[in-house]
């Protein structure tokens, strides 16, 4: 049984002091003054402990605690610390105290993790309209619904290695704190300050510029923290002598979970024993004390049954966070084999349940131990059943949210063909949810999967550089755009070449407007000699809006009335739609204000009647400026989402 004893400290050690910081941004908080307190450290330094012991706190406090992480397989996945924030609040309650209080968020919650609809079920899914206004519409949701809760209680949102976080999570943080900078609200992050990105290091700059966060560094423990250490891990029973703490100590520098590792990892292999005189560590030249956490964990795992160690390998493949049906599929264990593998890992220490249908490693460094100690075989054989028990769990209709998943497996397990297609799948559900670094992180993967398979193809490139053209790449995003010209010219593929023609007409518009004019001009050339009537207006309706804004109007309205019919031959209500708002600014530049005031308000009535909303702010807005003299109606209802 000494195998088994607990190595997990039960006391906090030596973070009195970073504890007292937390519990007073709390006080603040729960008066009304928002803030974030930013707990930053090497990874097993401790900071989830103080990060849980901050959470104990809130909670005695009467706050409302929202916790949720993020894994590094997250890196490239939308909002996937505040789907893992709401799943947990959702598992841990009511659905009906979850649809409650998140009532003003839940159309976009529902819409954006379908995941949640059987604890959101009166919630009907918002209809997506735009991807930043869609974002915005997240953003104002959760935070009416927050704001809604500090109304009656105060709220801690608890968010664990945001150094792995998505961008649009960070966005949320930000928004958050901005729209309730004096509710109560206390928000709390943890990342290892090693592995500090871009978006991450603007989030903590604009943080520290507002004055409402507090850093807190989690530093190693001193030698004489990890005495108190092992006094709390032994109790009275244990002596272990000096010697074998300054070896100790020496090793794992005094990190805790190193020091955890290590003891677990001695214990296994009866160089630290339970005696009736209490613990004692064996002679000192006859300890080997493992020199990293890799040999801690081959040291735990090897006191394991042969059928939890292939458990244990195949969850670490998995991920971080594995869910029972996905193991109980990978593995030729029933339910009840399965549960006593599982209650083996979380005897060893290895493993914790998160819920009755979710499980995770105690620590990300356990997981990546024992992926490391796969071989290369092995793994792309087990991402492979990863991957196809992920299909069949979905079905035939996979929901967007797994496309991240299984992108990630498929291209672990070198299965090209379908790396590529889940990551450009990935990365057009992340564009979708407006995220588009990691979208660009998505086709990056499905660029080299492609490589690998002989070529890439001129739609990657489309897809690539309009990507690149969002995050203000303009260097790379012309390289993509040009190249996917130059692939559509030598493969006759006009389709592409218009494709590719009218990016680079819109990315120069910015920056050269001559030029942009020319490949409008080309592209309109294009469409024609395609005899598509589609493309055609679309071209004309660039090309005239180019004359437009260099404050021609009358060589601009000749291409959108040609545009316009164009559209209404083919009944497309939004290629019409956007088109009389385009005459409509014509006339505005012209001076013709009724002619203008006319148009809009004919687009107003149908943006409306495509539920259009941006379309029918802009509308609504360019009417406005035409002058009340000249207004038609501008009455039209907007009918709402859903």
């Amino acid at each position: 049984m000494a195998s088994h004893h607990n190595v997990v400290s039960p006391t906090l050690i030596a973070r009195d002091s970073e504890l007292t910081v937390t519990r007073e941004n709390l006080e603040r908080a729960a008066n009304g003054d928002a803030n974030v307190t930013l707990i930053v450290g090497e990874a097993g330094v401790g900071k989830s402990r103080l990060l849980r012991a901050t959470i104990d706190a809130a909670r005695e406090s009467g706050f409302l605690v929202l916790r949720g992480a993020s894994f590094e397989s997250d890196r490239s996945i939308p909002y996937a610390p505040l789907l893992d924030l709401f799943r947990a609040f959702a598992g841990a309650g009511s659905s009906a105290r979850f649809e409650h209080l998140f009532a003003a968020a839940a159309p976009e919650l529902v819409a954006l993790f379908p995941e949640l609809r059987s604890a959101l079920p009166g919630a009907t899914p918002s209809v997506s309209v735009d991807p930043e206004m869609d974002k915005r519409r997240l953003f104002h949701g959760i935070a009416q619904s927050i704001a809604a809760i500090t109304e009656t209680q105060p709220v801690f949102i608890a968010l664990e290695d945001v150094h792995w976080s998505d961008d649009a999570t960070l966005d949320l943080v930000l928004h958050l704190v901005r729209a309730d900078a004096t509710r109560r609200l206390a928000i709390a992050l943890t990342y290892r300050g090693e592995e500090v990105g871009p978006r991450l290091d603007r989030l903590i700059t604009e943080l520290e510029r507002a004055r409402i966060s507090t850093e807190l560094r989690v530093d190693r423990l001193t030698r004489d923290d990890v005495g108190e250490m092992l006094g709390a891990i032994f109790g009275s029973s244990g002596s272990l002598g000096d010697d074998f703490l300054r070896r100790l100590y020496d090793l794992t520098e005094g990190n805790p979970f190193f020091v955890e590792e290590t003891l677990k990892g001695l214990i296994v292999a009866g160089d630290v024993v339970s005696t009736t005189d209490g613990w004692r560590a064996r002679p000192l030249e006859r300890v080997y004390v493992p020199r990293t956490s890799v040999d801690a964990v081959r040291r735990r795992l090897a006191a394991l049954s042969a059928p939890a160690r292939n458990v244990a390998s195949v969850a670490a493949v998995a991920g971080r966070r594995f869910d029972f049906a996905l193991l109980e599929m990978l593995t030729a264990h029933d339910e009840a084999e399965l549960l006593a593998l599982v209650k083996e890992l979380i005897a060893a220490q290895l493993v914790v349940e998160e819920s009755p249908d979710r499980f995770a490693f105690r620590h990300a460094l356990s997981r990546e131990a024992i992926y490391a100690e796969l071989l290369g075989r092995e793994r792309i054989a087990l991402h492979r059943r990863v991957a196809t028990a992920l299909e069949k769990i979905g079905g035939e209709s996979l929901a967007p949210g797994n496309f991240e998943a299984l992108a990630y497996h498929t291209w672990e397990a070198a299965d090209w063909e379908h790396a590529a297609s889940y990551a450009l799948l990935a990365a057009r559900h992340a564009i979708a949810l407006s995220a588009p670094r990691e979208a660009l992180a998505h086709l990056d993967r499905a660029f080299a999967a492609q490589t690998s398979m002989g070529g890439v193809s001129t739609e990657l490139y489309l897809e690539r550089g309009r990507v690149q053209e969002t995050l203000g790449e303009f260097e790379h995003a012309h390289e993509s755009f040009s190249e996917a010209f130059r692939r559509g010219r030598a493969a006759n593929d006009e389709r592409s070449v218009w494709e590719a023609l009218h990016a680079l007409g819109m990315l120069w518009a910015a920056r050269d407007y001559d030029r942009a004019g020319e490949y409008r001009r080309q592209a309109l050339d294009v469409s024609r000699s395609l005899e598509n009537d589609t493309l055609v207006a679309r071209s004309l309706n660039r090309v005239g809006n180019w004359h437009v804004n260099l404050e021609n109007p009358a060589a601009g309205l000749p291409h959108h009335e040609e545009a316009l019919g164009l559209f209404e031959r083919l009944s497309d209500g939004r290629g019409v739609a956007e088109t009389v708002d385009l005459i409509g600014m014509a006339h505005h530049i012209a001076g013709d204000q009724r002619a203008a005031a006319a148009s809009f308000d004919r687009a107003v009535a149908l943006f409306a009647a495509i539920n259009d909303r941006r379309g029918l702010a802009n509308a609504l807005t360019l009417l406005s400026l035409c002058g009340p003299s000249h207004h038609v109606s501008a009455t039209t209802p907007f009918a709402t989402a859903g």
